[in-house]
């Protein structure tokens, strides 16, 4: 089964530049986290909860850090961390309109893993 959330809207300080790290950006988030369910899930000790989800990606998110690669690993280790059951996470994180000399809607790092 997978569990996700789709497009959240989160303005952070993250990038190398002097005016990202004080002016911030906006961003949009997609994540997905999948376990092996049992059948008839009845309660929420039976899924993944996805408001725990959405704490890490708040948590990380909060942290200014130059390259969205290191914030994606490291929403990345805790996710392996919290759910222990977790055989499949997917998270893209876009910047919007990323500081380039181009109309360029949107910048992303993403990753995948399945066990």
């Amino acid at each position: 089964m997978i569990i996700g959330l789709k497009n959240i809207r989160m303005r952070a300080n993250h990038g190398i530049y002097e005016f990202e790290k004080s002016n911030g950006n906006d961003f949009i988030i997609n994540a997905e986290i999948g376990f092996d369910a049992p059948c008839n899930i009845q309660n929420i000790e039976e899924t993944l909860d996805y408001e725990v989800l959405l704490k890490c990606i708040e948590k990380h998110m909060k942290l200014a850090t130059p390259l969205l690669e290191t914030v994606v690993q490291n929403i990345e280790i805790e996710l392996k961390e919290v759910f222990i059951r977790l055989n499949y996470y997917k998270i893209k994180i876009e910047k919007c309109s990323p500081p380039m000399d181009a109309n360029i809607y949107s910048s992303y790092v993403s990753v995948k893993w399945r066990r």
